[in-house]
């Protein structure tokens, strides 16, 4: 079972849910709320009933309690992915870690959440899932990052929070603030697809328009307008129809430009050059700066401008800042790399992760993407290792201290074999000895833990 992150258009209507949860007045009260929202709502209260029901294709997601009697919310999990047509789940705990998380998001879950939760986000969280089930019947990944928004971070959830938050309102500017490689036109492609997914996305970089193509390019133009206008042409504001237009490096604007901009967004309309007729601006604006803009007086853009853009502002913290979002990038760039390449599965070993958790990566997931491609060509026999990473990483002229430091101990601190066996002894004890569980975790083949326990003297 395959989970998608993308935040795709609206869907048909509430369908039929499932809740497996054995706490009977939570149980209740989730019910309630849902079926308030318009949902059809069935109630379970251990993991094989939750699992039966399932089979009958009759429900388009499942909520699914992480602590179920009988067969926990993982177990469920990994069953369902047997079934030709699982429905999408939403995993429910109280007591989340990392690993559970990541754990959750291998097997196939399409987000997770902690208990306790506001049951506002829980309904803006099932109306997400359920449309991302519906947009294409399968969950499958289109092989494009700019349609994801992936992470387990508090920071990660909150933007897409923001994201389901904001896509309800068409004609309020968005403003996306984040460094270069964060991932601002995912959050654009996010909003847009949520709601007007049937529309057109145009981009603009701002940074690069001369500032004698900007009104022609944005506002379009009529025949005879200036020289070279054979023609009437429709600029990005009337091709954008009711869609989305996605202002990129708005920070980078002329001042002359600025102004224009301005009195689009003030107005609502527009005139294209060489014309007296006003045009409705119809399409969504969403723009995105990596500059720290804040409004003041002594920045670049006009504050009148900022504070038009920034009707809502949705801030994207640097991959350094979430650092347990990394592996799960990490191996949706190596999916995404097999399904474009029709290459073998690529998998990321334990000790190949610990280097990329500890490498700063000041290009953010437009850096790691680049790092794990490269990797995945480097490894011939399928598995991601420690040396793929670290030359993945100098053929950018990146300088890592922690992969050096992984790749080759200063005196006195744990060598890499010493690193391998007191992680495979913490994921394995905390697998209660399960292999099979355990060899997922750690993201390596079971055959290879056998191996590796027999070498390393694990019982």
């Amino acid at each position: 079972m395959k989970a998608s992150n993308v935040l795709p258009g609206p869907t048909p209507g509430p369908g039929r849910l499932l809740v497996a949860e054995d706490d009977e007045r939570l149980a209740r009260v989730v019910q309630a709320r849902l079926r308030h929202s318009g949902w059809e709502v069935d109630c379970v209260g251990d993991g094989l009933a939750a699992l039966e029901l399932a089979r009958t294709n009759t429900h388009r997601v499942l909520l699914l309690d992480y602590n179920l009697p009988k067969l926990d919310g993982l177990g469920v999990l990994d069953a369902l992915d047997a079934l030709p047509s699982p429905p999408a789940v939403i995993l429910m705990s109280g007591f989340l870690d990392v690993e559970q998380t990541l754990e959750a998001l291998r097997l196939g879950a399409a987000e997770v959440i902690e208990k306790p939760f506001d049951p506002q986000r829980l309904v803006e969280v099932v109306r997400a899932v359920e449309a991302r089930a519906l947009d294409d019947g399968s969950g499958d990944l289109d092989g494009d990052f700019e349609v994801d928004f992936v992470g387990i971070s508090a920071d990660a959830r909150a933007v897409r929070d923001h994201v389901v938050a904001v896509s309800q309102y068409p004609e309020l500017p968005v403003l996306i603030i984040g460094d270069t490689g964060t991932g601002k036109e995912v959050v654009a492609q996010a909003i847009h697809r949520l709601r007007d997914g049937d529309d057109p996305f145009v981009a603009m970089n701002c940074a690069a328009l001369p500032d004698e193509l900007f009104e022609s390019e944005l506002f379009g133009h009529e025949a005879g307008a200036f020289t070279g206008a054979g023609s009437r042409r429709n600029g990005l504001l009337e091709a954008a129809g009711a869609g989305t237009v996605f202002l990129d490096e708005v920070g980078e604007m002329p001042l002359s430009q600025q102004a224009k901009l301005l009195r689009v967004l003030e107005t609502r309309s527009f005139r294209p050059v060489g014309s007296n007729r006003e045009v409705p601006l119809r399409a969504r604006i969403v723009s995105a700066t990596n500059r720290n803009v804040t409004g003041q007086e002594s920045e670049l853009m006009r504050s009148d401008l900022f504070f038009r853009l920034a009707g809502y502002t949705i801030r994207i913290s640097p991959l350094a800042a979430r650092r347990e979002d990394v592996e799960v990038l990490a191996r949706r760039f190596l999916e995404q790399f097999v399904r474009q390449y029709a290459s073998s599965p690529r998998d990321l070993s334990a000790l190949a992760h610990d280097v990329l958790h500890r490498h700063d990566w000041p290009g953010n997931a437009r850096e790691l993407r680049a790092v794990m491609q490269y990797a995945a060509i480097l490894a011939s026999d399928g598995v991601i290792g420690v040396r793929h990473v670290v030359e993945a990483l100098r053929s950018r002229g990146t300088s890592s201290g922690a992969s050096a430091a992984v790749a080759s101990p200063a005196p006195g601190e744990l060598g890499l074999r010493d690193l391998e066996r007191q992680r495979i002894v913490t994921v394995f004890k905390e697998c209660g000895g399960n292999v099979s569980r355990a060899a997922r975790r750690l993201g390596i083949p079971r055959s290879t833990l056998r191996d590796k326990l027999s070498r390393y003297g694990i019982r």
